[in-house]
């Protein structure tokens, strides 16, 4: 390439053709190099100046920058450069070429443009000025570091800067977050502040922290697209993070906004959340999200991860949200508004709550075709509805018990997998409902094999079936039982292993079904009413037994018994069922009203339209 010197024959202008050796004003075309050196004098770029390469090794003189500068090729500095520049021109790199200090510092604007260009920095280069990537379609700068001690913005819209160079912010600076994306390593390593503002995004790379201050505003930091992003800022506090699933943290995370996570796995480091936390897709791995502030919440996707909640804020959780396979942990005293939600444990193996007293409002365990484990360290309280066992594979709850206050149990899908473990559910408050969510057909319903037990102040509605399996027991010992809408034709027991029932004559069913050969202890025996006898048969030609808590007599109305035995104990032939047709056959030790039993009198018959009626029952008085 041939030199175009500046002379400065005619005077200091760069736009002068007498000025330069080639006796041209350098071009974008020429294939010179625009060159300033030893020999030329004091320069001003008093109009735009465009040209092919530019170099000013060992200039000496002073250039004014009135003016941009624009290199389609290569530029080179002398090292003194910092010293030799006054005005506040630009320098427009806007074409594929090797940049090349010499250790010298460009102490104005840097803007790197053009269309799909790729630009070496032959050793560090240090900006005093703003640094702007403005390329039409992805930029690629390679080589050595590109220290900012000014500002650093990317414009153009979806366009994104690649390469093997590094960024480091030395200044007390700002980036500018813009249009334009990362896919390159940035690192914070100043004696002042680095502030950011708006959003950065991200496609690849690693944005550290070194030295100085991070101030984030209410910037963003945004994860947008499936290349390797690592996240490591130490100490310092990002204010929204939004991290996809190529994300990774290299330390703590701490976030002051919003933090969201979408099919992120997050290892090793904690994050730290005094804002709200969404999820848009699932998170896991071995980081522990902590949320330490006032904030939400949300989000459908599932969070994997531990989570912890030690906020003396409230932290409101709202909407559909879902949380499973890791440990979800309310401390003591951390204050959690959970009224507007619904919360979801499913396709997972084994889950942890120790969630102190707070109450969730929807509660959903199960789904799909997985077996899930629920392991309550703490009671788990339910102010809305408690979908349990939506799975035909069967779920567990083991530790705690599940309190229901003033809300609903179901099945929540009709399936015939079983809810198993050692807790117990216990219904309380002023009001309880049972629903076999098979409605309206009643033909499946979940298998309870734990305990249930009701003790409500008012009304107890039950709708459908309810099956008791191995380790379950259903216990009323307060409420009122009301069957509405003529449901209770379609209301069934389905006892599959031993049992203990209680006061079960406040509940009626029209049918129940035992397992031949099981035993049932109860203090009460079944009841119907005057629309309809219960029905109660064993499920094969062997008999069901039956054996009550005490001795006291017990009389039973509106049954119609078969296949059942029930054991003798001091008070001879305890039950007596008074009603016309009422045995059904194959029945031991029952009493039907011909027969005396201690006190109770002879051939004693209710006829059903003297009876009083079914609401009237429906208090469960007649039975002792």
């Amino acid at each position: 390439m041939a030199v175009n010197l500046f002379t400065g024959a005619t005077n200091s202008n760069t736009n002068t053709a007498t000025n330069w050796s080639q006796g041209t004003v350098p071009t974008v075309t020429d294939g010179h190099v625009t060159t300033f050196d030893a020999t030329s004098p004091n320069y001003t770029v008093n109009a735009a100046l465009a040209c092919n390469n530019i170099d000013w090794t060992g200039y000496t003189n002073t250039g004014t920058h009135t003016n941009n500068v624009t290199v389609s090729g290569n530029v080179t500095l002398d090292s003194t450069m910092a010293s030799r520049i006054t005005g506040s021109g630009s320098l427009f790199v806007n074409a594929t070429g090797t940049l090349t200090s010499n250790g010298g510092t460009w102490i104005n604007a840097l803007t790197f443009t053009g269309t799909s260009q790729t630009y070496t920095l032959a050793d560090n280069w240090t900006v005093s000025g703003t640094v702007t990537f403005a390329g039409a379609t992805a930029q690629t700068i390679n080589g050595s570091t590109l220290i900012c001690n000014g500002n650093l913005t990317s414009t153009s819209p979806s366009v994104y800067v690649t390469g093997t160079t590094n960024i480091s912010m030395q200044g007390t600076s700002t980036i500018v977050g813009s249009n334009g994306g990362y896919a390159l390593n940035i690192d914070i390593n100043t004696a002042g502040t680095i502030s950011i503002t708006n959003t950065m995004y991200w496609k690849s790379g690693t944005f550290s922290y070194t030295a100085g201050t991070l101030s984030a505003g209410t910037s963003t930091i945004n994860h947008f697209s499936a290349g390797s992003f690592v996240l490591s800022l130490g100490a310092q506090t990002a204010y929204n993070v939004s991290l996809i699933s190529t994300s990774a943290l290299g330390t703590t995370l701490n976030c002051s906004g919003t933090l969201t996570l979408s099919s992120t796995i997050l290892n090793t480091y904690a994050i730290n959340c005094s804002g709200n936390l969404t999820m848009t897709g699932a998170s896991s791995g071995s980081s522990t999200i902590t949320m330490t502030g006032t904030g939400t919440w949300s989000g459908s996707g599932q969070v994997r991860n531990n989570l912890t909640i030690k906020s003396t804020a409230i932290i409101d959780i709202v909407g559909n949200v879902q949380f499973n396979t890791g440990t979800f942990i309310v401390e003591l005293g951390a204050q959690v508004n959970a009224s507007n939600s619904n919360l979801t444990v499913a396709n997972t193996a084994t889950t942890t709550f120790d969630i102190s007293t707070i109450k969730l409002n929807n509660f959903y365990l199960g789904g799909g075709s997985t077996v899930n484990t629920l392991q309550l360290n703490s009671p788990l309280y339910i102010t809305g509805t408690a979908f349990l066992g939506a799975s035909s594979q069967g779920q567990t709850i083991n530790g705690s018990p599940v309190y229901i206050e003033n809300g609903t149990l179901t099945s929540g899908g009709g399936n015939q997998g079983a809810v198993l473990g050692t807790s117990q559910i216990i219904a309380n408050g002023d009001k309880f409902t049972y629903l076999d969510n098979s409605f309206p057909t009643f033909l499946t319903g979940v298998i309870w094999r734990l305990p249930i037990t009701i003790n409500v102040r008012g009304t107890i509605l039950m709708y459908g079936r309810l099956v008791i399996s191995t380790g379950g027991t259903f216990t009323i010992l307060n409420g009122t039982v009301d069957h509405r809408d003529g449901i209770v034709n379609r209301t069934s027991l389905l006892i599959q292993a031993n049992t203990t029932l209680t006061n079960i004559d406040k509940c009626k069913f029209k049918n129940i079904t035992v397992t031949a050969g099981v035993t049932i202890t109860m203090n009460k025996f079944f009841t119907g009413s005057p629309e309809f006898k219960s029905v109660i048969r064993s499920n094969g030609a062997t008999n069901y037994n039956i054996t009550f808590t005490d001795g006291v007599p017990k009389k039973a109305y509106f049954v119609n018994v078969k296949n059942c035995t029930v054991t003798q104990t001091t008070t001879k032939n305890q039950l007596n069922i008074i009603g016309r047709d009422s045995n059904a056959g194959f029945n031991t030790g029952i009493i039907f009203g011909e027969s005396g039993m201690e006190a109770f009198p002879l051939n004693q018959y209710v006829t059903e339209n003297s009876y009083p009626t079914a609401s009237g029952f429906s208090q469960g008085g007649m039975n002792n």
